[in-house]
C-alpha cells in the first residue's frame, strides 16, 4: 500500500491522510507549543482531529464532544505515535515538524464505546471502490493500486486537483496527483471515460457524494475546526498559556472556542482565578471582559471566581466592573461560605468603602444572594454569628453606611429583628452605631425596640447609656419600656431611673413626663 503524507499547517484546515491497510494513517504535521513536549503533544492532537473528520459528522463530534475529549485525546499516546522531524524555536514557542500514525484499530475500538456515535466503515463509501477501478485504467500515470488510494483521499484529492488549495494541502508523492483525478469519476459511472478531463467537469460533485469526509473540501473549511474545538488543547498547555507572562487574550479565548477546560487548574487554581488574579503579566488593570465572558460561556465554575472578580473591579474602573457584572450574570453561589470561619460573598462587599453602591448591592440581591444570611466571625463551640443585615448598617469599621443600603436590603426581605449570636438586634446595632437614619428605618419595617440581649440590655438602654436623646427619643415613641432595668453599672436602675440620675437635661425631660 502506497502512504500518502500530508503537510498540515497546525492553523490550516485538516486534510486526511490515505490510511494503511494495516490499520494507519500518516499525516506530516507542523504545530507550535510552549516547549518541544508542547508541540509534539500539538503534532499528536491535529493528526487525532484528522482522522476523525475523516470519519465522524462534525454534528456527532460536537454532540460527543465530552466523550471524544475524555476517550481519545487524554490519551494520545494509546492511539497515535510520532516521528519528530525537526523542531525549530520561534520567539516565546518552539516549532515542530513531525510524522505521526494514527492507529485506525485502537481509534474505532474506542469510538466503538461511544454510545450513539455514527462512524463511517473503515471501507470508506462502498460505491468509490468498484467504481473507482474503471478510472485507474484511464488515468494513464496511475499506478495498480489506485481504488485503495481512492477510498479516503477521494474529497481532499478532488480539493488537491483544484488550484485553490494546493497550498493547503502538499501531496508527498507523485502517484497520489492521479488519485486526485480519480476521485470525482467514481461519482459518476458515465463521466469516469473522460479521464483527462474529470477535473473541470467532474470537480463540484466529489463534495457532494463522500458522506464521511466533507470536511476536507473548501466549503466546509468551518468543520473541521469545529472537531479541532471538540479536541480541546491539553490541561497543562491551557494553564501555561493562561499564567503566561505574555499572554494573548485572543489566544485564550481561541483556545477555549476550541474545547480547553475552563475549569482546568493553573498554578492550583482555577483557570479563570488564575487569569484575574494573578501578579506576572498583565496586570489586573490589563483583564479583559472578553476574556472572562469567553471562559463563563464555555463554563467556567462562576462560584470560584466570584471574589476574584470583585478585586478586579476594584482596581479597574471601566473593565473591571464589566468583568465582576459578566460573573454575577453566570449566576455564582452568592451565599457560599467562604474561609476558615463561614463568611458570605456580601459581609467582604458591604466593608468595600469605595466600591459599594446600593444599585450594586440590589443588583447582587436579585442575582439570588440571601438577606438574611450570617457570617461566622469564629472558629469552634461558640461562633460569633453576625448578620448580613449589621454589614448593612456599619461594618467591624468605619462609620455607619448610608442608609439606602439598609433601605435595599430591608426590601429584599432582611429581617428587622435578627440577632447575631449575643442576641443583640438589628436594631440594638443600629444604636450602637448611632445610626439615627437606620433606627427609624428599622422601626418603620417593624422591628420591636423591646427585644433584649442575652445580657438583658436593650435597644432603650444603649442609648440612654450612651446619652442619644434622639435615637431614645424614637425608641420611646414606638413604645420602648423605660421600666426595663439597666444592665449597666452597679445599681441595674430602671432606665427612666438610670436617664434621671446620669442623663443630660435633655435625657431628663425625655422622662420626666412619664414619672409624673
Amino acid at each position: 500500500m502506497k502512504k500518502m503524507l500530508l503537510t498540515v499547517s497546525a492553523i490550516a484546515l485538516f486534510s486526511l491522510a490515505q490510511p494503511f491497510s494495516s490499520g494507519a494513517a500518516v499525516y506530516e504535521i507542523s504545530a507550535a507549543g510552549k516547549s518541544e513536549a508542547a508541540a509534539a503533544g500539538n503534532c499528536r492532537a491535529n493528526a487525532l482531529r484528522a482522522y476523525l473528520n475523516s470519519i465522524v459528522s462534525p454534528a456527532d463530534s460536537k454532540q460527543h464532544a465530552m466523550e471524544l475529549r475524555s476517550s481519545l485525546f487524554r490519551n494520545l499516546r494509546k492511539f497515535t505515535e510520532i516521528e519528530v522531524l525537526d523542531s525549530q524555536k520561534e520567539a516565546k514557542r518552539v516549532r515542530t515538524r513531525a510524522r505521526v500514525t494514527v492507529n485506525e484499530d485502537a481509534v474505532r475500538a474506542a469510538l466503538a464505546d461511544i454510545p450513539g456515535l455514527a462512524v463511517a466503515p473503515p471501507a470508506d463509501p462502498e460505491p468509490q471502490k468498484p467504481e473507482a477501478q474503471p478510472t485507474g485504467t484511464d488515468v494513464a500515470q496511475t499506478t495498480e493500486p489506485d481504488p485503495q488510494n481512492v477510498q479516503p483521499a477521494a474529497p481532499e484529492a478532488n480539493q488537491g486537483t483544484e488550484q485553490p488549495s494546493q497550498p493547503d494541502v502538499q501531496i508527498a508523492a507523485g502517484p497520489e496527483a492521479n488519485n486526485q483525478g480519480d476521485a470525482p469519476e467514481p461519482q459518476k459511472p458515465e463521466a469516469q471515460p473522460t479521464g483527462t478531463g474529470v477535473a473541470q467537469n467532474t470537480a463540484p460533485e466529489p463534495q457532494n457524494v463522500p458522506p464521511s469526509a466533507p470536511e476536507a473540501n473548501q466549503g466546509d473549511a468551518p468543520e473541521p475546526q469545529n472537531v479541532q474545538q471538540q479536541a480541546a488543547m491539553p490541561a497543562e498547555e491551557f494553564a501555561a498559556l493562561v499564567q503566561s507572562a505574555e499572554q494573548s487574550p485572543q489566544a485564550i479565548i481561541d483556545a477555549l472556542q476550541g474545547g480547553a477546560d475552563p475549569n482546568a487548574l493553573a498554578g492550583g487554581v482555577p483557570a479563570l482565578a488564575a487569569y484575574l488574579g494573578q501578579e506576572s503579566g498583565p496586570k489586573f488593570q490589563d483583564k479583559k471582559a472578553d476574556v472572562v465572558k469567553a471562559f463563563l460561556k464555555a463554563g467556567a465554575d462562576a462560584s470560584s471566581v466570584l471574589r476574584s472578580a470583585w478585586r478586579a473591579s476594584l482596581v479597574q474602573e471601566g473593565e473591571g466592573m464589566e468583568i465582576f457584572r459578566a460573573v454575577l450574570a453566570a449566576k455564582p453561589d452568592l451565599n457560599r461560605m467562604d474561609g476558615p470561619f463561614g463568611r458570605p460573598f456580601l459581609h467582604g462587599w458591604l466593608a468595600d468603602e469605595k466600591h459599594r453602591t446600593p444599585e450594586m448591592l440590589e443588583y447582587i440581591l436579585s442575582c439570588g444572594a440571601d438577606p438574611n444570611l450570617a457570617q461566622n466571625d469564629r472558629k469552634g463551640a461558640t461562633p460569633y454569628r453576625t448578620p448580613i443585615l449589621f454589614d448593612a448598617i456599619r461594618g467591624a469599621v468605619g462609620e455607619p453606611l448610608p442608609p439606602a443600603f439598609l433601605q435595599v436590603m430591608l426590601r429584599a426581605g432582611a429581617d428587622p429583628n435578627c440577632k447575631n449570636a449575643m442576641g443583640e438586634t438589628a436594631l440594638c446595632h443600629a444604636v450602637k452605631s448611632g445610626a439615627a437614619e437606620a433606627v427609624k428605618l428599622l422601626l418603620e419595617a417593624g422591628a420591636d425596640p423591646n427585644i433584649a440581649a442575652n445580657n438583658g440590655e436593650t435597644p432603650l438602654a444603649d442609648a440612654v447609656f450612651a446619652g442619644n436623646a434622639v435615637i431614645a427619643r424614637m425608641l420611646a415613641e414606638k413604645n420602648a419600656n423605660a421600666g426595663a432595668p439597666m444592665p449597666f453599672g452597679r445599681e441595674k436602675l430602671p432606665i427612666k431611673e438610670y436617664a434621671a440620675k446620669y442623663g443630660s437635661e435633655e435625657m431628663k425631660a425625655l422622662f420626666a413626663a412619664p414619672a409624673q
